[in-house]
């Protein structure tokens, strides 16, 4: 059986899968998977295009253009960084599957099935969250339906579409055709979208997991074979080898992290950016339109899923700052008094090089942290007030 094909990896390796995307996967199959969902995604920008062209500048449906035109890219982004970097996937993937190989103790084991039980519970309600949020903005096309059963007018009120578009058509005489389009456009692309962040949750749940069990490596060095003040000769190389296996699996976490930021650092300034387009637009949707029409919910629920998401990345974000750091920590909490003096020299490098904890950027730009994504809404708001501002003029 396949490593990952354990429970803690399987959702991961079923979503990349199911968008042809994971790395093991036949390379034409690959590339046949990125040109469909491509040729989806640029076939909703230009509907939108097309409805900028047609709005001549009408405030309404440039916002919503804009809006659909930024989630549309923000898939094909996720959806490049797979495929171009599966290299990049592949290399971190093998890089968990040996290090699995190399934790030997009972507890760093159970440190490490901790933290990929965990990495599983964020990808599932991660992808509960998100497909319910679609599922429901999907719904609230035929609210008017259910509204003209519940009380009836003199004529049927009109079915609204999930995003608005032009195809220079009837969109009522040709409802069910474009509802099927953009549905099945925004669903596949969904699933990239899901994708990628999975398999980014499973890399970043495994190195707090290595973080932590380094730390516990540290922490308890001196502990397990004695809690006297270490004299021969014998305990001191026994103490030095222990420590530099030590030194091993932190740079083994260190490096797993960089090369984690290396691959998410660009496209993260992408879909930052795109992220925060789109939540000034549906602010500004929900402001508009807040007890004039049944369409707020679907904005209201689109703009809970673009904070959902800055918010999981500011999260996972936060977690590899503190527990890299928190490497330093253990080192203080460690019997290092006891150590020869030679460990005690490496262990200052150690500890000098926690102080620089690892993280993730966007595009060497800024942090992802707790203070990055108050940053990310304050210039969201920031947007939707000078939005409000060109509206009411």
């Amino acid at each position: 059986m396949d490593f990952f094909d354990h429970p803690y990896y399987r959702v991961s390796k079923l979503l990349l899968s199911m968008v042809g995307q994971w790395p093991d996967q036949n390379p034409n199959v690959r590339l046949l998977s990125l040109c469909f969902v491509t040729l989806l995604t640029t076939s909703i920008i230009i509907t939108e295009v097309l409805l900028l062209y047609s709005s001549k500048g009408a405030l309404e449906f440039t916002a919503d253009a804009i809006a659909g035109i930024a989630l549309m890219t923000t898939i094909s982004v996720k959806c490049h960084t797979c495929y171009f970097a599966g290299d990049m996937i592949k290399k971190l993937l093998n890089k968990i599957e040996d290090e699995w190989k190399l934790w030997k103790s009972k507890e760093e084991i159970t440190i490490m099935e901790n933290y990929a039980k965990e990495g599983r519970f964020y990808i599932i309600g991660y992808i509960i969250y998100i497909y319910t949020t679609v599922i429901l903005s999907f719904l609230t096309s035929f609210l008017p339906k259910i509204f003209d059963l519940i009380s009836p007018l003199n004529e049927s009120r009109p079915l609204r579409h999930v995003i608005m578009n032009e195809y220079f058509v009837d969109s009522q005489e040709y409802f069910y055709p474009i509802y099927f389009h953009m549905t099945s456009a925004i669903m596949i692309g969904i699933t990239c979208f899901l994708a990628n962040d999975a398999i980014f949750l499973v890399f970043t749940s495994h190195v707090c997991g290595l973080f932590t069990a380094v730390g516990y490596r540290l922490e308890n060095l001196l502990k397990e074979n004695n809690t006297e003040k270490i004299s021969s000769n014998r305990q001191s190389k026994e103490c030095s080898r222990s420590f530099i296996r030590f030194i091993k699996a932190h740079k083994r976490a260190v490096e797993f992290a960089d090369l984690m930021e290396s691959y998410f650092s660009l496209p993260s300034l992408l879909i930052t950016g795109m992220n925060i387009i789109c939540l000034s637009v549906s602010l500004l949707r929900v402001a508009v339109l807040l007890g004039k029409s049944v369409e707020v919910f679907k904005f209201t629920a689109f703009t809970g899923a673009q904070l959902f998401h800055m918010y999981c990345i500011s999260f996972v974000g936060q977690r590899i700052i503190d527990h890299s750091s928190d490497i330093c920590f253990k080192a203080y909490s460690g019997l290092w008094y006891d150590a020869p003096m030679a460990v005690r020299k490496m262990l200052l490098l150690v500890i000098r090089r926690s102080l620089r904890p690892s993280y993730l950027t966007a595009g060497k730009i800024f942090v992802f942290c707790f203070e990055s994504f108050s940053t990310v809404v304050q210039t969201s708001m920031s947007y939707f007030m000078v939005l409000s501002s060109i509206q009411e003029a």
